[in-house]
């Protein structure tokens, strides 16, 4: 009776047994799947938690790099300001310095009782009527449709020229300036009305357009640049940016203000006397062909130089123009984010610049201006000017986006200006067109 239950009871332990191992073998599945799940949560937390160092990591790299690029931007700024010779309270698009002899033009008594210089009737002189300023700076009022001549030190507006309107001597957003000193004619590339008028200088009057009438391929469709170069003339006649151009002669060394008067003087005699000069080149940056216009003085064209394009010695939108003292044109192509380089006869000679926000890097460049062997670029969309030597080595940038002086805010131009300093000093700066801030920004070189 004993053994029979003991049986009993280990059958019932076997049975007990097998119940379990089937549940077991039932359950395993289950556990292998729970085990893979918590396998593959332990790996995507550290996937995640290696993704979050990585993600800090690089902010913080980015936030180092800004505060680097903001430390060094402050650097600039802070040079600048100390370098700050002027501000002018004028919204310009282009500037050019004129000579050192502009004769404010005598007004009648009515006129010179207005006070307002904005309603300034073209011809008009608010201040030294009668009397030859000094360093006088001619800037491009988009918002008026002038040309407004302005006296660099005690800044007023001694006159304008032109006059908002559709006739031949009107004007329609003017976008670009040049001086032709032995004629003393000024040239304004009038955008809107895809042309170039020149305009004498002291009388503010109409002289003739250029870039209206020719054969078909020849016209213009948007004149956004222009630039002078006169042939077979002593290399001290300024670059047409109203830069001085350099001089070897002992006078130059000497003086460069009174050798460039010299010249300039002995030039304007010839021309008064009737004495034959070769005519001046006129070039026209032909912004909706993509191309630069050649035209000689009175008009006629000569030729075209590059196509649409981002190769080598194509263009796409061009903008600012510059001529070196031996014919050497510099070209803001600004929608290929660079500066290219070609001959006078319109052979490519090289590019400066590429797209960037790096040292020598461009984006949206736009005005232009060589002086002494130095290039000068309105980097727009980097908010500051670039200096470069004429081979392209990049030499310095100042500025950069804000409101106080010393800062741009997509400045458009830029021009050297020549000044006779004090005693035995020579200074040069560097006039910028400031728009969006409304201003005219007057910068020491070097500084």
């Amino acid at each position: 009776m004993c053994s029979c239950s003991s049986v009993e009871v280990l059958r019932a332990y076997v049975q007990e047994l097998h119940a379990i191992l089937a549940l077991y073998e039932a359950a395993e599945p289950r556990l292998v799947e729970l085990r893979r799940q918590h396998d593959e949560q332990r790996r995507e937390a550290t996937r995640q938690q290696q993704a979050k160092l990585e993600r800090e990591a690089r902010e913080r790299d980015r936030r180092q790099r800004r505060e680097r690029r903001a430390r060094e931007a402050w650097a600039d700024v802070r040079r600048a300001r100390k370098g700050v010779h002027a501000v002018m309270d004028l919204a310009g698009a282009a500037v050019v310095e004129l000579d050192h002899a502009f004769a404010a033009p005598t007004v009648n008594a009515s006129s010179s009782s207005s006070d307002d210089s904005e309603s300034a009737e073209p011809g008009e002189s608010h201040t030294a009527r009668g009397r030859r300023i000094d360093h006088c700076l001619a800037v491009c009022d988009q918002r008026h449709h002038q040309v407004a001549i302005v006296e660099r030190e005690s800044r007023p507006v001694l006159q304008r020229i032109g006059q908002g309107g559709n006739a031949d001597s009107q004007l329609c957003n003017p976008h670009a300036l040049a001086f032709d000193r032995v004629t003393r004619h000024l040239y304004v590339a009038d955008s809107n009305k895809h042309r170039v008028q020149v305009y004498e200088l002291e009388s503010g009057s109409f002289v003739r357009s250029i870039g209206t009438a020719g054969p078909p391929g020849t016209l213009v469709n948007f004149a956004t640049g222009v630039a002078l170069y006169r042939r077979a003339l002593p290399r001290a006649v300024p670059s047409t940016t109203g830069a001085a151009a350099a001089a070897t002669s002992p006078l130059a060394r000497a003086s460069p203000e009174l050798h460039a008067q010299h010249e300039q003087h002995e030039l304007q005699e010839q021309h008064r006397h009737g004495h034959e000069l070769e005519q001046a080149l006129v070039f026209v940056s032909d912004y909706g062909n993509h191309r630069v216009q050649v035209f000689s003085q009175d008009g006629s064209f000569v030729r075209s130089i590059g196509s649409c394009g981002t190769g080598d010695a194509q263009l796409f939108n061009p903008q600012g123009l510059a001529c070196a003292t031996d014919g050497t044109l510099f070209v803001s192509d600004y929608g290929n984010h660079r500066v290219q380089v070609f001959a006078q006869d319109g052979s490519f000679v090289r590019s400066i610049g590429s797209r960037g926000t790096g040292d020598g890097q461009l984006f949206n460049p736009h005005g232009i201006s060589i002086a002494n062997g130095l290039v000068a670029v309105a980097d727009c969309g980097n908010h500051r000017v670039q200096v470069f030597s004429q081979d392209g080595s990049f030499v310095r940038k100042f500025g950069a986006q804000g409101v106080e002086e010393g800062l741009f805010n997509n400045p458009l131009d830029v021009a050297w200006c020549h000044d006779s300093g004090s005693g035995d000093t020579h200074e040069t700066l560097l006039a910028v067109c400031d728009p969006l801030n409304r201003r005219l920004q007057l910068i020491m070189w070097p500084y």
